[in-house]
């Protein structure tokens, strides 16, 4: 296994056409629990004398797209009129929200990647 400690996450590209592209990188447990934490709030109510606690959401929509936002990492892609997209949160929300063809390309490559990640655990405790 081949560990850059300057870049534990590295991105992979994943073309669409001969320039253009998308890199995408796996979302961590670790990262995802931190999103997690940060929208989770303990609540507590009482019924019949008997106090409940329940873990709820701030905003259970927020994680998706913190998500999306940390597995697209960056792009090369132009609108309609040949003018650059910008990589922002917000462009890539609207992307994959709302275009069918790039939220099937992310998605795609997001689950080649998980599989890859597996195959290499695989073979690696194999090797052992």
């Amino acid at each position: 296994m081949d560990i850059d400690l300057k870049n534990l996450n590295p991105a992979t590209r994943f073309f669409y056409n001969k320039t253009e592209w998308v890199e995408l990188r796996v979302l961590p447990k670790a990262i995802m629990r931190k999103m997690y934490n940060e929208q989770a709030v303990t609540k507590r109510e009482f019924h019949k004398n008997k106090r409940h606690e329940y873990i709820s959401l701030k905003n259970p929509g927020q994680i998706d797209d913190d998500a999306i936002d940390y597995q697209i990492f960056a792009w090369n892609t132009v609108d309609s009129d040949g003018n650059e997209i910008a990589c922002t949160r917000e462009n890539k929300l609207l992307l994959y929200n709302g275009a069918p063809p790039f939220e099937k390309l992310v998605s795609e490559g997001l689950a080649t990647l998980t599989e890859a990640e597996k195959n290499d655990a695989k073979e690696e405790t194999e090797n052992l």
